[in-house]
Parts: structure tokens; sequence; C-alpha cells
């Protein structure tokens, strides 16, 4: 007879080899006083299931119904085991005195049932340390093979000024709910850009790239050490990188407004224009980011993937750029200037592709046909001349 005891105990018995289902009971209690010494194992405290015959292999497994939560002042656990049905009838509100002055029989059976579960328990918590300690030596594993060392060693030899932050992968799994779909902020070809809540309150962006190919380990841990470095209001500021998982992640402060590219071209009834003055500064906010990256960082600095995409906008709507170059940010300018993206299947084939279209009107003299008639009569047409001709000549470095 497979019997359980317990308040909020739903015990079942499974075949071995088959892992079917082969029987249930549920034992239920609201208090200890519903248990008597006369009780029958009916479901009130405890429980019992016949062994279907001819089973040899079975496994035991304990549910608690409502987690304890109700029983915890009680009954904050459960118990199963196998008795002969004969000398095992039912179970009251034993006391260990009780079990000492029970006939011998079930003083066996209640010897039996504790030994196996101090096997089962001893099984259980030993599988337990196993997994735990794989998975350390799988996070080791990962953390030297994506340079950890490296960086640790630039760390320590002050080869850094501002020293990036070495989160734990625990760390950012907690802050990103175990990287749920609900806190993905951005997904492409390149990776995923996660939302996350550090312990400390700090909201974050969590960049997961697809791949890093080993071959560009070095490279990225010294990429790592630079851009920690990078102090620049306009410029998204990165906090420390995580090597403890497959691939190595990025955290970086987190910005709140979107891209500068869902604020252009948004064309809904309900979106409002971008006025040109916010354009402007926009403009010469990131000319000065770029400015600073190329000539004022400790280290030039020069990723060439400047795009409206990878530039953000803060509550503000300052400018804050994620990626580096400056070949597009031709491409940026012209951007603000027209309201139109840089492919557009939508226009015809002459003017699908924006820099060139752009370069062949500034040639022709006909800004005025390109730009956003949304914002025309918000300034001097000098003023989108002088940025027209800005633009040009960063295109035409292309």
């Amino acid at each position: 007879m497979f019997t359980a005891i317990g308040c909020d105990t739903l015990a079942y018995i499974s075949d071995s080899n088959t892992g079917l289902l082969t029987n249930v009971c549920a034992s239920l209690c609201s208090s200890s006083e519903d248990v008597t010494p006369d009780s029958s194992c009916s479901g009130v405290g405890c429980c019992k299931t016949p062994i279907p015959k001819g089973q040899k292999k079975l496994s035991m497994s304990l549910l608690s119904i409502n987690g304890h939560t109700t029983t915890w002042q009680f009954n904050p656990c459960s118990y199963a085991f196998l008795a002969d049905k004969d000398c095992f009838p039912g179970v009251g509100n034993l006391s260990i005195y009780d079990i000492l002055d029970a006939p011998g029989e079930v003083i066996g059976v209640c010897i039996g049932a504790v030994f196996l579960l101090l096997i089962a328990g001893s099984s259980w918590w030993l599988h337990r340390l196993w997994k735990i300690r794989k998975q350390i030596k799988l996070r080791e594993h990962f953390f030297m093979r994506n340079g950890g060392l490296l960086l640790q060693q630039q760390i320590s030899s002050n080869q850094v000024g501002v020293k990036p932050k070495i989160f734990n992968s625990e760390e950012l799994e907690m802050a990103t709910d175990n990287y749920s779909e609900t806190r993905v902020l951005v997904k492409g070809g390149a990776g995923t850009v996660y939302k996350g809540m550090l312990q400390n309150g700090c909201i974050v962006a969590i960049k997961k790239s697809m791949t890093v190919e080993e071959s560009q380990l070095a490279q990225f841990i010294n990429e790592v050490a630079l851009l920690s470095q990078v102090n620049h209001r306009n410029v998204v500021k990165l906090l420390g990188c995580c090597l403890e998982t497959e691939v190595p992640l990025l955290v970086y402060e987190f910005v709140s407004n979107g891209t500068l590219f869902d604020h252009i071209h948004d064309m809904s009834d309900d979106a409002s224009s971008m006025p040109w003055e916010d354009r402007l500064r926009i403009a010469t906010e990131i000319g000065g980011a770029l400015a600073y990256l190329h000539s004022a960082a400790s280290a030039p600095i020069f990723h060439r993937d400047i795009k409206s995409r990878n530039i953000l906008l803060d509550e503000n709507y300052r400018a804050k750029i994620a990626d580096f170059g400056i070949s597009s940010f031709g491409v940026v300018l012209v951007e603000l200037l027209t309201g139109e993206k840089p492919i557009s299947y939508s226009r015809s084939t002459e003017e699908r592709n924006l820099r060139e279209y752009f370069i062949s009107l500034m040639n022709a003299g006909h800004l005025i046909h390109i730009l956003d008639i949304r914002m025309t009569n918000e300034a001097a047409m000098k003023e989108f001349v002088a940025v027209a001709e800005l633009a040009k000549r960063c295109l035409e470095l292309i």
C-alpha cells in the first residue's frame, strides 16, 4: 500500500520504466485537530492507494497543493512510504511515543519509511549539488573562453581609468526575468536588447549578441575596456559586461524615449512632427559626440555604423549615440532634413536610395524639393542649406 501523510499533500506513483502515472491520492486538513488517533487513512491527514499488481519498479512523488501556505504553522511538510496494508491500516494524530509503544510491525514500517526518506532526500541533494557544480564549472569555462582573465588583468594593472563592472550571469537573469520576451526592447539580426532592473533598482539595457567569433574575443575585451572610459552626455554609457554566458553580454545605461528613426519616420495620425529646432539641436549633439569620440577620447574610436536607429533619445529628446562613425552621419543629417528613410521601396527606382537622390538634387540646386514640408516654415532657408551642404560633404566621403 502506498501511503502519504500531510495536510496539504498530493501523492502519486508512476511506473519507473514507462513514466506513466498509475495511482494518486490526496490528503488535506485545515488544522491538527482534524486528525484524531482513531482517524482512518481516508484523505484527512493521511491517504493511501494500492500498488498495481505486477508492478516491480515504481517512482514515488509528493506535491504540495497550496505550497503549504495554509498549513505551514502546524504541518510544513509531507511524507510518503510503502506499507503492508494489514500492518498499517490507518493513522491518527501520532506522536513519537505512540510509535515507540506500537507493535513491532508498525515500528518496522516507520523505520523503513524514515530510511527511504533519508535515501530519497540524500539523492535529491546530491543531484542538486551536482547540477550546481556543473553550472559553476560551465560559467567558469565561458568566463575563461570569453577573455575574462584579460579583462581582469587590464583592470588590475590600471590600464583603464573607469573600471567596467563584471556582472555575473545570475544577476542579469534576475534583472531580465530570465530574459523574458516581455523585456525585449529590440530584436534584430545582430542580437537582442533587453530592459533589466538590477538589484539596486538601476534600469539598464542588456545587449545579447547572436554570436561573437572566438578569434575576435581579445578585440572585444579591448573594446569593452576602451568604451567604458567614454564619458560624454551624448554617448550611451557602457556600464560593464557579463562573460559567464556562451555569448558575452553588454550592459548599458537605459535610454527611455526610443530611437531617432522612430521619431523622424512615425507617420501615424496621432504623431506630431519633430520641430526643426529639435532636429538641428540633435544634429549638433551627434556631431559634438562624434568629434569627442574621434579626437578627445582617451583613444580615437571609429565604428562607422552610426544611423538613426542607433541614436537614442532620452525623456528630454537629448541624443545619445550607441554606435560610432562619421560616414553615415551624413545620412542621419539627410533624414533630419527630409523625414525620409535611407532606403524605401515606396519611392521610384531613381529615388529609392536616399543618399544618391539627395546628392543629385543638391547638385541640381533643388534642395527645396526634398525638404520635409512639415517644418519648412520653421527656419530661414539658409539654415536648411547650411545643414544640407554639411550632409553632402559627409556623404561624398562614402
